[in-house]
């Protein structure tokens, strides 16, 4: 018996007789992670309740989820061989708060040690809990209902997922190695776009497990924030198809994000990002990429210097109002005076009034408190919500300033 989670949903492989669950950031769970379940093993959950560390070394998930991509993990399933184009064989996640699905490439097969993800970019209007592969079109078929916060536009529904026999938009491979990040299309890349570096921005943090709902960003230094990785170069494979990202200073990390806008040989646009968990740093075999032989230099030099994107963003309510929607907010605060289905307090009405806390002293909701509130939510926790299981994430390392001083300005406009 595995131990350890929150909130899971299960999945099954019957090729692999592997068992695999999601779970919800919380407490002790710091994002959202794909589990490989196994007998005996603890999955780093514990009750607040809980004051001793498990007796159980923690196993930690395959792959990390960042919570801005996957708010909700729900079910999974291990698509059959055929019958689903190019996602066929592929393990497909489902978040219910978006909701979207993502693709989840485990390495090592069949006892994989990490994973990636790559969010797939269908839309749909019904928060998402479980799926089902059709016994004889094999297409997906995708279910749910609210049972928390979720964007979907229906309470309910069933909808339908099949295969258009178009390229697809997106990566249908993605590895994390020791040299640095590979991406697999299904149709031809071209080649000035995908060999640019420009086009492609990597970026690593880490989490940190603690009592307190959910975590921040922190760099290997523990440091607050991420830090912006350099490039050596991108290569295409043979076939084209194939793209890999060089990265300098591989080291192990909870999370790296690949984010890339290149375009394809019919001159498409494509536009996304992966995400990868490193335990540790596999040798790239690449012949097996579709290298008829390695396209890096032994001691290559640094084609893009790392920096990131400047905070630039203009402070505006019209940018609060997008986080809110797209950030996670909107799933546990109402911005109408509601409390239906939330299990946070409404933000309507919320600036300029007066808050009671479990300790301390009530205090006015201006902007400092607004944006203590968004980036340390533990330290003043509301007295109506003292006794919640359920708690807010804090944002600190993944807004910016100007991030956060929108969603103030957004928030003072509810009334």
């Amino acid at each position: 018996m595995a131990i350890g989670l929150r909130q899971p949903f299960l999945g099954y492989s019957k090729k692999w007789d592997m068992l695999t669950a999601s779970d919800q950031q919380g407490h002790w769970i710091p994002s959202t992670p794909v589990h490989w379940l196994r007998d005996g093993l603890h999955y780093g959950f514990r009750s607040s309740a809980e004051v001793q560390a498990p007796k159980k070394e923690i196993t930690e998930p395959l792959v990390w989820i960042p919570h801005r991509i996957v708010h909700s993990g729900a079910g999974q399933i291990w698509l059959d061989e055929s019958g689903m184009g190019n996602l066929s064989g592929q393990m497909v996640y489902l978040d219910h708060y978006r909701p979207r699905l993502v693709s989840v490439f485990m390495d090592q097969m069949p006892s994989p040690r990490q994973a990636a993800v790559v969010p797939l970019p269908f839309k749909f209007d019904i928060p998402m809990l479980k799926a089902v592969q059709h016994p004889e079109s094999q297409h997906l078929y995708l279910t749910g209902f609210k049972v928390w916060g979720s964007n979907a536009s229906e309470w309910a529904g069933i909808v339908r997922l099949r295969p258009t026999g178009t390229p697809a938009n997106y990566p249908v491979q993605a590895r994390g190695l020791k040299e640095g990040l590979f991406l697999k299309f299904d149709q031809p890349l071209d080649a000035d776009s995908a060999q640019n570096p420009a086009h492609y921005n990597v970026q690593r943090w880490n989490y940190q497990r603690s009592a307190k709902y959910g975590s921040g960003y922190y760099t290997l230094d523990e440091e607050t924030g991420t830090e912006w990785m350099g490039l050596y170069g991108a290569y295409l494979t043979d076939d084209r198809r194939g793209v890999f990202v060089a990265v300098a200073d591989p080291q192990t990390v909870m999370q790296m994000e690949l984010v890339y806008r290149i375009k394809s040989q019919s001159q498409d646009l494509l536009e996304g990002s992966a995400y990868f968990t490193f335990h540790h740093l596999p040798e790239t075999n690449w012949k097996a990429l579709g290298f008829s032989e390695a396209p890096m230099d032994k001691h290559p030099s640094l084609a893009s210097i790392p920096s990131g994107p400047a905070d630039t963003q203009e402070i505006s309510a019209a940018l609060g109002k997008e986080l809110y929607e797209t950030m996670g907010c909107k799933a546990c605060h109402s911005n109408d005076g509601s409390t239906e289905g939330r299990v946070g307090p409404t933000l309507a009405g919320l600036a300029g009034n007066s808050r009671s806390f479990a300790k301390g002293k009530d205090t006015v909701a201006d902007a400092n408190y607004l944006r203590e509130s968004i980036l340390q939510p533990s330290v003043k926790v509301l007295k109506a919500y003292a006794e919640s299981d359920i708690g807010m994430p804090t944002y600190e390392g993944v807004l910016t300033q100007s991030q956060v001083n929108s969603l103030v300005e957004y928030i003072r406009t509810l009334e």
